[in-house]
């Protein structure tokens, strides 16, 4: 174990100047709760309990009590005696209108139904090589009463943070809005924004459903709506450098040669050490590099993150640019708790915020709203650096506030991703250009890394070199 392995250090050039994101050569950024100061939630006068449905296998179903058309919805799966961490879920809707799905691999599936109607899902759980697939179905009904949509339903394993925000239009502003805990264990939630839940979750001895139920006043009309939870037992915590709690992960290839050990050495809270370029070497080592060489890295919360990913790789990236910049990385995680985004010579990886990679409002609800623990770094200075990004004189970025649920383009998620993408593929190839990896010897890439600073081999060693800095 390296004792150089410690805490983030981030310049504050390259937070204000380049966008937002980190470098560090020696720890992990801080993935971490929310820093709110939150109150304990009452619980609600009238408890939730939702419908459970057994089936043949170890599944078990939990059904809301009804479902309306625009109301979001949601099925949880749960196992007998077992924690659904272990497994690796996959849905499939069978019947009914389409739906946007956008949990399909997790033991929560979240929907917004437009058409009232029946609808039929399938649920493959899959654990050590050995399937159970289960069916159930619902009824949506057509809504009879004014709306109040909270989203969204999901898992989140104990110690994450979770946030859950209802939605607005001009035309229907939710007043007096009111939260209460209508199942599950007691939290502490920060409403200081009354629209935004946000909160930890509780440690818990086994899987457990929580439900809070949201209450406002819409044009005069009182309204309600109940979000669940699924708070998911994990093992503890034994990682030196992911000290706070990460979300599920898995890779977006499952029959990639590197799905077994992409989480274990990238994203895991038992990471030990850093994994040997033997176990996960750069992606410009072990192969021609190509898309599907790529996509073989990919480590995702959701599977739309690596679909989008994906996209971006095929379609907007026509001379490959960021394909040979991606050589020298070990894998690309896309996670809803990744905040900021940033590259970690420790483990070779690129971790990407996927603020830069929704395109559905569906996919956007999905991504956590723990604010970006830098956002404080600059309060006690009395300096300001403006920047912008632009094209023919305009923003290139595309900013609509989270309280606006809009679909946006490939085109308008571009600007921001690649900007990203640039930056944070310019410190691995600081680290490690393609003429470096042929002369790695490992065992892990942080020992050569160490090697090549040591000898001032580095990318921007050579520049400093040549245009050193002179201002004080």
């Amino acid at each position: 174990m390296k004792k150089s392995l410690g805490y983030v250090v981030i310049s504050l050039f390259w937070l204000t100047a380049c966008g937002g994101s980190s470098d560090d050569e020696s720890g992990a950024p801080d993935i971490s709760p929310p820093p709110v100061t939150p109150e304990g939630l009452t619980r609600c006068d009238q408890q939730v309990e939702l419908e459970t449905v057994t089936t043949d296998s170890a599944i078990r179903f939990y059904l809301e009590r009804d479902y309306a058309v625009g109301k979001p919805g949601s099925i949880a799966a749960k196992l007998n005696n077992q924690n659904v961490s272990d497994y690796q879920f996959t849905w499939s809707q069978t019947a009914g209108q389409p739906l946007t799905l956008t949990t399909v691999k997790s033991p929560i599936l979240a929907f917004t139904a437009s058409q009232a109607g029946s609808y039929s899902f399938s649920l493959s759980v899959t654990n050590n090589n050995v399937t159970s697939t289960e069916s159930i179905t619902i009824n949506v009904d057509a809504s009879q009463t004014a709306q109040l949509p909270v989203r969204v339903d999901h898992q989140s394993s104990e110690g994450s943070a979770v946030s859950f925000r209802i939605d607005s239009s001009d035309s229907s502003v939710p007043s007096d809005i009111n939260w209460c805990i209508a199942s599950g264990p007691a939290l502490n939630v920060d409403i200081s924004s009354p629209e935004q839940a946000l909160f930890t979750a509780p440690n818990i001895n086994e899987d457990t459903i929580s439900i809070l139920t949201a209450s406002a006043i819409i044009n005069g009309t009182a309204v309600t709506d109940n979000v669940q939870l699924l708070i998911t037992n994990e093992p503890d915590i034994s990682s030196p450098y992911f000290e706070q709690r990460l979300a599920n992960t898995f890779a977006y290839q499952a029959n990639s040669a590197y799905a077994d050990v992409l989480q274990d050495c990238v994203y895991s809270n038992q990471l030990q050490q850093s994994c040997a370029i033997s176990q996960l070497p750069l992606i410009g080592q072990a192969s021609e590099v190509n898309t599907q060489a790529i996509l073989d890295r990919v480590l995702v919360s959701h599977q739309w993150m690596g679909e989008n990913f994906e996209y971006f790789l095929k379609n907007l990236d026509p001379n490959s640019d960021f394909a040979t910049l991606l050589e020298s990385v070990t894998a690309v995680v896309i996670s809803y708790d990744v905040r900021p985004s940033f590259y970690w010579v420790v483990t070779g990886a690129i971790y990407l915020d996927p603020n830069d990679l929704w395109l559905l409002a569906a996919e956007r609800d999905t991504i956590i709203e723990a604010p970006d623990f830098r956002s404080g770094f600059g309060n006690d200075l009395d300096f300001l650096m403006p920047w912008r990004y632009v094209k023919n004189n305009s923003y290139t970025s595309y900013t609509t506030p989270r309280s606006i649920r809009t679909d946006r383009t490939p085109q308008q998620m571009m600007p921001d991703l690649a900007s990203l993408l640039y930056h944070e593929l310019a410190h691995a190839n600081d680290f490690f250009p393609r003429s470096s990896h042929s002369s790695l010897i490992g065992p892990t890439l942080l020992d050569d890394y160490q090697r090549r600073s040591s000898a001032s081999e580095l990318v921007s060693d050579q520049l400093v070199n040549f245009e050193p800095l002179t201002s004080q």
